[in-house]
């Protein structure tokens, strides 16, 4: 940075020494732990080309390269894109949803008409076969009750005559 620059971004030390807490109510950044990193109040941050080693901005950590950068900007890019492509094939999901159901009210309507122009009972079963023929089709039988067997009378217990 030039002179001129650091002039007039610096500020007077007046202004900035009381704005600044004092004394004990200041941690050093050493003791506050972040990430899974070990705290150790010894370990320094490694120097990184071309980075001030006085920055002003206590939670600057460094920077990333240009290859990370690029690589965390295409795979942003890759998960929108397969968001956008997600809610499109939802999308498409509700809309064939959409067309069965119709199909099969349309189903439904066509056999009613042919089940009413052949003055077919509403309780009739029938199917109309691979030759264009309708047949009536025969109910399933109903549930088969069985009765459970009569107990068996004890030979000494036979009422008297």
């Amino acid at each position: 940075m030039t002179e001129e620059t650091n002039a007039s971004v610096t500020q007077p030390e007046e202004e900035t020494k009381s704005e600044l807490p004092t004394g004990e109510d200041v941690k050093s950044t050493s003791e506050i732990p972040v990430g899974d990193a070990p705290v150790d109040s010894e370990d320094t941050p490694p120097e990184v080309a071309g980075e001030e080693a006085d920055n002003p901005d206590p939670s600057y950590l460094g920077q990333i390269e240009e290859p990370e950068q690029q690589a965390i900007l295409a795979l942003q890019q890759k998960h929108q894109q397969m968001v956008f492509q997600l809610g499109n094939t939802v999308l498409r999901i509700f809309q064939t949803v959409d067309q069965v159901g119709a199909i099969e009210e349309q189903v439904q309507n066509t056999y009613q008409a042919i089940g009413k122009r052949l003055n077919i009972g509403p309780k009739t079963r029938w199917s109309v076969m691979q030759d264009g023929s309708v047949r009536a089709m025969p109910n399933p039988p109903g549930p088969q009750i069985v009765p459970p067997p009569a107990p068996e009378k004890p030979e000494g217990d036979e009422p008297e005559k």
